[in-house]
């Protein structure tokens, strides 16, 4: 939606009909009017950012964070393109992030400051100790020059310390910490180069780079986790090009010297958003032209690999906890604007096969921006919706919206942050440019511990299956007694085979849930030869798994299909689903998926289930067999925080029976 760039000479400090404006509002008070600051430093003047106006921001707390310790502060607006909410101003919203409800919301009445009209704010940044706000705005429309503005509010009193203009229109900001650890802020906006302020040094541009340093402009900017590196998404003007090209550049500067490091050319003409791994190796970037994911390696300073986003005209694309998932955010950029899905695919999928995993309906109408919440327990996606005038929480774990949010004037939103307070010392965790601060710490540890503890699963896992086989005969009394070493061959292979497993395609337990590979619990050894030697997307696998490799993951997925699955979910110490019905004498394969960041014991003692423990973030499944009789049977978190949570397994005979696989119409294997 940009306009032509170009290039313009800096208008005069502040007009003196926005002045006059200021005094008759008494919003001046006994703060310094721009006219003959000392904030405007040669830098801000080569990048276009001048200050309009200096302002008194004292006054009461607006807000209690003893009360909000944690908050998700976010944009309020009229909207556009056609989707017009009732709100003239622009403004900003803060909502309690584990209740949902509104903190505090203001609007501020530029119009009688002197602006002629209001534009859209598309976003919003907070300074890294919360202390600032950054709230863009302007006049006019995305290609209106010199008229661009920030609002820069103090987070107390959510008045306005400053006005800056800049030469072309405002879009975007967010917190970083530099490579020295200073907490910087990164702005910037259409025909508008980035700029960073020092919010400890009067928010004074310190940082940036012009476009004809860049050598053409850029669309979105990021910073990489460790602040050595700011990325660009290039941009081609006018629309009309963007949508005859097929290829442009992620463009790479430093933020030390704050020069051209590198040009990466990218086969998309309108290359979007950027998301880096925590541990700064690899950088996702959404195609919108191509409706693809790219894959940058970032010591190699190249493209590696991509595959299809799952959605038309992505724009944001973001990581979940542990970065094996992307979900990219339907806006529609380039084509429709009026997305309301977000794609999900797997990054270790990415230059294996081009199918995107899934595609999940938000109704998020023209989500564009997509904030983790920065507790791991919560595992959501908080998606801001400017035409649907809300804000949605996706949980990751359940794969579905749990609930609306409202803006609170039933304004517009665009982005945001998640601030922690202390008193008023605050920390932002997460906003437009990823996990900050202690969020990002936690992300790296539980990293961390998961690859140490990556070579032991398995084998914990089979010892355990083990010892519940031989413990409990009663439990097997009417099965065949299964190769205990070749299941756990065909286990190893199905999760490790062709660096993604079979499971990568096919899912965790053969459900064929993952948007890729079909079900195929159950499928026998002849059907998989020759999916193997004949189905195009098993290349990632043929070649790299032999002939008893092959036949232990026959023998494996044959015992799957003997068992009925039945899967719960450990969400903040409550199961979800929490009771299921099973049919006497099922054969069951039960997994609990423990989604929270510490481990967690459970015990079945009328099942004759032990005391286990699960670790965080870590699905774990035994087998058991539905006694002949009915009855209540109860699988109990021991220590989990509410008590006397468990999940209940009723067997009754009105339950549907588990007819196997061999006897339901299957999809063919792929």
């Amino acid at each position: 939606m940009s306009m032509p760039f170009r290039l313009f000479t800096p208008q005069p400090l502040a007009s003196s009909a926005f002045c006059a404006a200021l005094l008759l509002l008494g919003l001046a008070g006994s703060a310094a009017l721009a006219q003959g600051d000392n904030w405007t430093t040669p830098l801000a003047t080569k990048l276009g950012v001048r200050l309009e106006a200096k302002l008194d921001s004292s006054g009461p707390d607006a807000w209690d964070p003893k009360q909000h310790p944690l908050v998700f502060i976010t944009t309020e607006g009229p909207g556009y393109g056609g989707l017009l909410s009732g709100v003239k101003l622009p403004g900003l919203a803060i909502f309690d992030a584990e209740s949902r409800k509104v903190v505090a919301h203001r609007s501020y009445d530029v119009l009688k400051m002197g602006f002629q009209n209001v534009f859209e704010p598309h976003g919003l940044g907070v300074s890294g100790d919360g202390k600032w706000i950054y709230l863009a705005t302007g006049e006019g429309s995305f290609g209106t020059l010199n008229k661009g503005a920030y609002l820069i509010i103090n987070a107390r009193t959510l008045k306005v310390d400053k006005v800056i203009r800049l030469q072309g229109n405002a879009h975007h900001a967010s917190s970083f910490r530099d490579e020295s650890g200073r907490e910087l802020v990164l702005a910037y906006g259409w025909n508008q180069p980035p700029f960073v302020l020092d919010p400890k040094n009067d928010n004074r541009v310190v940082g940036g780079i012009s476009f004809e340093d860049m050598k053409s402009p850029g669309y979105l900017y990021f910073v990489d986790p460790e602040g050595k590196h700011l990325y660009a998404t290039g941009r081609i003007e006018p629309a009309e090009a963007r949508e005859q090209a097929h290829a442009n550049a992620l463009i790479k500067v430093s933020t030390k010297d704050w020069k051209l490091k590198k040009r990466v050319p990218l086969e998309d003409g309108n290359p979007v958003w950027v998301s880096f791994t925590a541990d700064n190796k690899i950088a996702y970037v959404s195609g919108a032209h191509t409706n693809q994911v790219f894959r940058y390696d970032v010591a190699k300073e190249a493209v590696t690999g991509k595959i299809r986003a799952g959605v038309e005209g992505p724009y944001g694309v973001h990581l979940g906890w542990d970065d094996k998932d992307l979900y990219t955010i339907g806006k529609g950029e380039g084509s429709h604007n009026r997305g309301r899905v977000m794609g999900y695919v797997q990054a270790a999928l990415v230059g294996k096969t081009m199918q995107a995993s899934d595609q999940l309906a938000t109704n998020c109408v023209r989500g564009d921006h997509g904030t983790l919440h920065p507790n791991p327990d919560a595992n959501e996606m908080w998606i801001t919706c400017n035409s649907s005038f809300e804000i949605v929480v996706f949980d990751l774990d359940q794969k579905k919206v749990t609930e609306r949010i409202p803006m609170p004037n039933g304004g517009s939103t665009h982005s945001g942050a998640f601030v922690q307070y202390d008193g008023w010392n605050g920390q932002v965790l997460s906003d437009h440019n990823g996990l900050h601060g202690a969020a990002l710490e936690t992300k790296r540890k539980r990293q961390n511990v998961k690859e140490m503890r990556s070579s032991t699963v398995l084998a914990a896992f089979s010892a355990f299956s083990f010892v519940l086989s031989t413990a409990i005969p009663a439990a097997r009394a009417a099965d065949e007694q299964p190769d205990m070493k070749l299941l756990e061959k065909g286990r190893t292979v199905w999760l490790t085979a062709g660096g993604i497993g079979c499971a990568g395609c096919h899912g965790r337990f053969g459900e064929g849930d993952v948007g890729v590979g079909p079900y195929n619990r159950g499928v026998e050894l002849s059907k998989i030869q020759a999916a193997i030697a004949t189905v195009d997307p098993m290349r990632v696998v043929k070649g790299k798994v032999d002939p008893q490799e092959i036949e232990a993951v026959a023998a494996y997925v044959a015992w799957l299909g003997r068992h009925q699955l039945v899967k719960t979910l450990v969400k903040r110490d409550k199961f979800e689903p929490s009771a299921v019905d099973i049919h006497p004498g099922t054969p069951v394969q039960l997994a609990i998926n423990n989604s929270g960041v510490s481990p967690r014991k459970f015990a079945a003692p009328n099942m004759n289930v032990a005391e286990f423990e699960i670790p965080g973030r870590t699905v774990h499944d035994f087998v058991w067999r539905a006694p002949e009789q009915e009855g209540t049977y109860a699988l109990r978190c021991i220590d989990c925080g509410a008590q006397g949570q468990e999940f209940t397994i009723n067997v009754r005979r009105s339950a549907k029976p588990y007819a196997g696989p061999e006897k339901q119409e299957r999809k063919a294997v792929q």
